[in-house]
């Protein structure tokens, strides 16, 4: 039994077996006693103005179209950075090591992680010329 309601006596109401069969279902699934969950229910009508007649108010879809909206804006507003500032960035770095590397010992382009050969090799020169 649940603590809150330890001391207060229980009081019958007469509901149709269907009903009541649905509603036991419904409390077992919320792992919660009967008037826990009933007392809930109130509480949730009660909060949000509603009644069981109601629909759900159309301003949860209309808010959930604002956020998707939005979501759009800011994907979009992501893509157009990556397009004119940081593949512009990484061109003036690539151009930069390529002008130094014109004029080094280095190569132009770093060897790719999976060339051993040429990472062997770029090693035995560096080793040739420390400085």
């Amino acid at each position: 039994m649940d603590s809150e309601y330890a001391h207060e006596p229980f009081v019958g109401i007469n509901f149709k077996r269907s009903v009541a069969v649905k509603f036991k279902a419904f409390a077992r699934e919320q792992g919660s006693s009967y008037s826990v969950v009933l007392d809930q229910m109130l509480w949730f009508f009660e909060r949000h103005h509603l009644t069981p007649e109601d629909q759900l108010p159309s301003h949860l879809s209309k808010t959930e179209k604002k956020l998707l909206q939005r979501m759009n804006t800011i994907i979009g507003i992501i893509k157009d950075i990556e397009k004119k500032q940081t593949l512009p960035t990484h061109g003036m770095l690539q151009a930069l090591f390529e002008a130094a590397g014109e004029g080094s010992q280095y190569p132009s382009q770093p060897p790719s992680v999976f060339d051993t050969q040429a990472l062997e090799a770029e090693l035995r020169k560096l080793d040739k010329n420390p400085h």
